[in-house]
């Protein structure tokens, strides 16, 4: 359910026609091309700077562009590619105070949206504590939840990449929040380790599991070894797979 395509700025050698390609020959049910909105919205250099996520007036200029920014661009592609194999859609983080990061033009006709913590505005690595990092996570995952996404990527990977401690004693709430919502939990492998025991929270609480390759690279579309292997590992047999994966 994640997959990225050309217009991603973190994307090395992948185009979305390979993608459908190796997605159909590996024997996907489905391929979901799910653009970060922000590499959209924002130049290269203003993407990755994330001032957009602490200062709203950023975030307006980026709208009020004609075509915003490249994101008109992209509806295009994607609907040129729409098919009832490819579904469309975006990886969406907030901005300011728990806005989503979706212009109002921009609020239909997706298949399907991941919400997802790249940053938390209010984080200074390296100077925010641990516990003050972990308070607002939890905000931003509740916020997140209040959003019409239908699953959370990669949920703790944020701490890692930021150079803090994955807070274990957060999986069940987090896991609970995940239910109450019905938003699925991604296994994510790109640059991640998930966590057994986040997962096996969700399972127990019935959230569904939804597979995302993450893919920046051709090595990468399809590539769920690592995530069967790891569904095993939790007791899941290949024949209960079908009730527990989250499907678009």
């Amino acid at each position: 359910v994640h997959c990225h395509s050309e217009f991603a700025y973190c994307a090395t050698d992948i185009t979305t026609a390979q993608n459908i390609e190796i997605a159909k020959l590996l024997g996907m049910h489905h391929l979901c091309i799910t653009e970060h909105a922000f590499h959209l919205y924002f130049s290269r250099e203003d993407s990755w700077g994330a001032k957009w996520v602490r200062e709203p007036s950023l975030v307006a200029q980026a709208w009020a562009k004609p075509g915003r920014g490249r994101m008109e661009k992209y509806r295009a592609f994607a609907e040129s590619v729409r098919s009832d194999f490819v579904k469309i859609g975006l990886e969406l983080d907030l901005y300011g105070d728990g806005e989503l990061l979706l212009a109002p033009e921009d609020r239909n006709d997706w298949d399907i949206l991941l919400g997802a913590v790249h940053f938390i505005n209010g984080v200074t690595r390296g100077e925010t504590t641990q516990e003050e990092v972990e308070r607002l996570f939890m905000r931003d995952v509740e916020a997140l939840l209040t959003k019409p996404i239908q699953v959370l990527a990669h949920p703790f990977r944020f701490f890692a990449w930021s150079g803090y401690t994955k807070p274990e004693h957060l999986y069940e709430a987090v896991a609970e929040r995940l239910a109450a919502a019905g938003v699925a939990a991604e296994i994510n492998f790109h640059g991640n380790q998930p966590e057994p025991e986040f997962f096996r929270a969700c399972l127990t609480r019935n959230v569904k599991i939804a597979f995302g390759s993450d893919s920046h690279c051709m090595m990468e579309p399809a590539d769920f070894d690592r995530n069967i292997r790891f569904m095993r590992d939790l007791g899941v047999s290949d024949s209960e797979l079908p009730g527990v994966l989250f499907q678009p």
